[in-house]
């Protein structure tokens, strides 16, 4: 799975279709990169089934609404607990991160 943060929407959509025509199999996309929810949506929509699209930096419940609603298959969570990932439809992995007492915060601060 190759994981984008950063960079800007253009280049973001750029990059997904590359690694897609690359074979890649999953993709996952930041939610703290700019313009991530309208990359995933775009990519979604463009490549169907064909690759995994994920969304990560989920924090709050609404992260994972607006990522389903974008049509990824996945959300991973870095500093979430709780009730925050009510996925839905969509399949939710913990990241690395979250394993880490520090890192651990309450979404709904």
């Amino acid at each position: 799975m190759a994981i984008l943060r950063g960079g800007c929407t253009d280049h973001l959509h750029r990059v997904i279709d590359e690694l897609a025509e690359a074979g890649l199999p999953a993709i996952e996309v930041t939610l703290n990169t700019p313009g991530a929810l309208d990359a995933l949506r775009r990519a979604s929509r463009r490549l169907g089934p064909a690759v995994v699209l994920g969304a990560g930096t989920i924090r709050k419940p609404s992260d994972v609404d607006d990522a389903g609603a974008a049509g990824v298959s996945l959300v991973v969570s870095g500093p979430v607990v709780g009730d925050a990932l009510h996925p839905g439809d969509v399949a939710a992995l913990a990241g690395r991160a979250a394993r880490l007492p520090a890192a651990i915060e309450e979404p709904r601060r």
